[in-house]
Parts: structure tokens; sequence; C-alpha cells
């Protein structure tokens, strides 16, 4: 399923004639085309394309999570709109380990992966959003925390405005986050919304989905610490410079098992190496780490990508991404997982 449904056509085959269309329903097909044009959908157009596809998957799916992928090149105007290209949208089976997750890219569905995973523990219901209670989109949760103001835009990671919906437990509210940052962009900053009666929700309140935010920006919503080192950044003054990969495959053969070692790793391969600022996508990956770390830091690290066979056709779910260093001892470690 890679391609937007064309609603136009759809009725225009079923109905015959352009004169028999509704009102609403040329409203609903100038939307479409809109989508189709622009590639970018609101939160909630996002959910309506992406649940058909969990229905065929289980026809007892719900909804989790739905929040934007952090995947668009540095510009002006991300996601001011209230809508953005690239979404990843999670689905469950209330009571089950069942999950299921759809990836948006540029509008369009582009990766649909089965992640149930045995033993986990099961989903209670008390954590799916209900998609009849969404009457507040974020277009119009936006506007309303750009009024109250102290919101701005992400420059170099999580860019633009970005958007999150998910059930909060504690309150049983179904919560939509609209985040950005302070105007200094040193601190990632979030409104919340009831997205059934559009009240704010207080800052206090916000806290610890704020943090699962930050992580589920990548492309998978797997919630597993980006700083390795008990959350720390690597020490500046214990580094040795690292102007060439040499040594690093070998090193992998230590570095990969450890990094992953509550996984099946075996048969791992390695698809990528490259010094962090000339990785793929630099935009995303190095600016994560100096945002994370520092410029020194970033400019010292190197970027490996590794596939895990046994996880594909899943791109997201087979590919691995961590950031890597040395010390002043020549040993290489890693020091961010991103993925």
């Amino acid at each position: 399923m890679k391609k937007v449904v064309f609603v136009v056509l759809i009725l225009l085959i079923s109905v015959g004639t352009i004169e028999k269309l509704s009102a609403r329903s040329l409203q609903s097909a100038e939307k479409t085309l809109e989508v189709s044009k622009h590639q970018e959908l609101s939160i909630k157009q996002a959910i309506e394309l992406a649940y058909p596809s969990a229905l065929k998957w289980n026809e007892n799916a719900q909804l989790l999570v739905a929040i934007n992928i952090d995947l668009d090149k540095p510009g002006k105007g991300i996601g001011a709109n209230g809508k953005r290209k690239n979404w990843n949208i999670s689905f469950g089976v209330p009571d089950t380990n069942k999950y299921f997750l759809v990836t948006i890219h540029n509008g369009k569905i582009d990766g649909l992966n089965d992640l149930t995973t045995e033993g986990t523990s099961p989903y209670p219901k008390k954590e799916f959003v209900g998609v009849a209670d969404i009457k507040y989109d974020s277009p119009e949760l936006l506007k309303k925390a750009l009024e109250m103001g102290s919101i701005y835009p992400g420059k170099d990671w999580a860019k633009g405005y970005n958007f999150m919906l998910r059930k909060d437990t504690v309150t049983n509210i179904s919560l939509m986050l609209v985040i950005g940052w302070n105007s200094n962009q040193t601190e990632m900053k979030a409104v919340g919304f009831n997205v059934t009666t559009g009240e704010y929700i207080p800052p206090k309140n916000l806290l610890g989905i704020l943090m699962y935010s930050q992580i589920a920006f990548a492309e998978t919503d797997e919630g597993v610490p980006f700083l390795i080192s008990n959350g720390k950044c690597p020490d500046s003054q214990n580094l040795e410079p690292v102007s060439s990969d040499k040594g690093l495959l070998n090193a992998l053969n230590t570095i990969i098992p450890e990094v992953y070692k509550n996984q099946n790793y075996k048969g791992w391969k390695v698809e990528t190496i490259a010094h962090l600022s000339e990785s793929p996508h630099p935009d995303a990956y190095y600016a994560m780490a100096k945002n994370y770390c520092g410029e020194e830091i970033a400019n010292n690290s190197w970027f490996v990508e590794v596939l895990f066979p046994q996880y594909l056709p899943a791109y997201d779910a087979s590919h691995r991404q961590i950031f890597v260093t040395k010390n002043k001892q020549g040993q290489w470690f890693a020091w961010f997982r991103f993925h």
C-alpha cells in the first residue's frame, strides 16, 4: 500500500457524474487532493490512513500511539500548519502483546511491520486511544499552543513543531502533545491538550510522556535510551581524536553483542561505517549527537549501521544505528544507540 487512496476517482466511478456529488464529498475530495499534493498529513489524517492496514493485520487492532518522525531537512515552516510528512502509527490488541507499526513517509504508507515480540507484557485496555474520542486535530491544537506562547520550532533536531497522541493512563485522557523548543533551542517544551475537549493539560502532568516522545521520534517506537552509559555523554577530556575508522570493524565484534545483549544479535553484519558528519541523513544523526552532547563529541564520533537479517523484511526492525568514538587508551566504544 504505497499510494494514497484517491477518493475523487472512487466517487466518480461509483456515482457517475460530478453533479451527483454532495458538498461534503467534494470537500473530502479536495482534502484528499491537498494531502496528495503537499504530502503532509495532520495527526488525525495519518491515523485514518494507517487504520485500515492495522485492521487487516488484526480485526481487533486499536490505536496505541501516533507520532511524527523527524526526517525533514532543516528549514522554515516544518509543522507550522499542524501537519507533517512522516509518521509512525502504532497499534495493538488489548490484553495481548500483539503490536503493529504503520510507517508513513512523504504522506504515503511505506512500511507495515508486525513487531510482536514473544515474552513481552500484554497491553492493557487503558493504554489504547479511541479514534472516536479525537475531536481536535493537530492544526487547531498547534494554533492553541502558539497562542499560549513560549514554544518555538526546533532547528537542528526535532525540527519544527512535532505532534504525538497517546493515552495518559494516570488521568485516562487521550492526550496530544505539541512539541517544540524554548527560544534559545536548549530545552524541548511541550503543550498538552485533551483531544476530546480541547482542554489544556498543565505541564506537571506531561513530564513522563515528553521523555517518551524524545525517544519516539526514531523510526520505531521501542523506548530504548539514546545515551548508553547511564544517560551520560562521553568525557571529551578522555577521548582520542579519531580521523579514521582503523580498528573499528574489529572492535564491533565486542561492541555489538554488548549493546544488543538482550536481543538475538547472531548473524549481524555491518551495513555502513562513516564519520558522523558524513553519515546518511547527517541533518538528523549529526544534529542529534550535537544536540545531546555538543559539537566536540559529535565531531569526534563515527556512525555505524548494523543489519540483523532475522528481522527482514522489516527495514526499521532489521537496521540498527549506534554512534561510537575512541578513548585515550585506544579503545572504541559505543556511546549513543539511536535504534
